[in-house]
């Protein structure tokens, strides 16, 4: 069942509740009279790469993306389940009481927008985003690569013959992140820049001995028009700096 509805949060609830502030918002539910989820399992689920399927069957992303997209809206999720009796599942987004103002949207052609011909891997889990971005990337005029995880990217990266030149790497992905891909991919060849995406830019991220953090990190969702600036800024940005590769380490002095 989906059903909507305008509400007024109070202080009670609020202060029973981290992230979320007294106002006027609009709920979202969507519930169902199923078999609910345990107490053990419902603590969990908004953790990333959390899942009791079996392994091959989810990636345990669903509802960290959910909580993330919510997040980024300024509202509040929240799971309320008892076994053998459904579970329901409420969105709370906040209303805006101020007119917009009035904009002319201006609208780029894609051959007005900066292009390339540089070969780019796309290091992507969710097949949507990956196969969007890779459409994305071949209308500007990119060769392009992809992987759906760091596996197959170390792959390509040993078997592809010809100079890679960007490597755009979700950061949250299973088994193995996009920081610690990147440190792996330089081991196999140096000759390539580095673009970090995420839906996760709220959460921070463990750091990769060796690897700095300063590296573009392009929020998801994103358009055609961020990407194409983005890429160009990455790639035509003097060489004279890589951030990305692996510190020398400490050198003795005489």
């Amino acid at each position: 069942t989906i059903q909507t509805s305008a509400v007024e949060l109070d202080e009670e609830f609020c202060n029973q509740r981290i992230g979320v502030e007294p106002g006027r918002y609009v709920r979202l539910r969507v519930s169902d009279t199923g078999q609910g989820i345990p107490p053990d399992i419902l603590a969990h689920v908004f953790e990333p790469f959390y899942t009791t399927k079996e392994s091959g069957r989810g990636s345990g992303l669903g509802l960290t993306t959910v909580y993330s997209i919510v997040k980024q809206l300024s509202g509040y999720i929240e799971i309320q389940s008892e076994p053998e009796r459904g579970t329901a599942v409420d969105v709370y987004l906040p209303v805006v009481s101020e007119e917009p103002e009035a904009q002319v949207e201006i609208v780029e052609s894609c051959r007005s927008l900066p292009r390339g011909n540089e070969t780019v891997l796309v290091v992507e889990d969710e097949d949507t985003v990956r196969h969007l971005t890779v459409r994305m990337l071949r209308s500007l005029g990119y060769h392009v690569l992809e992987a759906r995880n760091g596996t197959e990217a170390i792959v390509i990266a040993r078997q592809y013959r010809k100079p890679v030149h960007l490597v755009i790497s979700d950061v949250v992905m299973p088994h193995m992140g996009g920081y610690e891909l990147v440190r792996k991919l330089r081991e196999i060849r140096s000759d390539f820049r580095v673009m970090y995406v995420s839906g996760f830019t709220d959460r921070p991220v463990p750091a990769v001995p060796g690897i700095s953090q300063n590296i573009p990190l392009l929020e998801k969702p994103y358009t055609r028009e961020t990407l194409a600036h983005v890429i160009r800024t990455v790639l035509d940005a003097p060489r004279d700096a890589e951030p990305d590769k692996p510190s020398a380490g400490p050198q003795e002095l005489d």
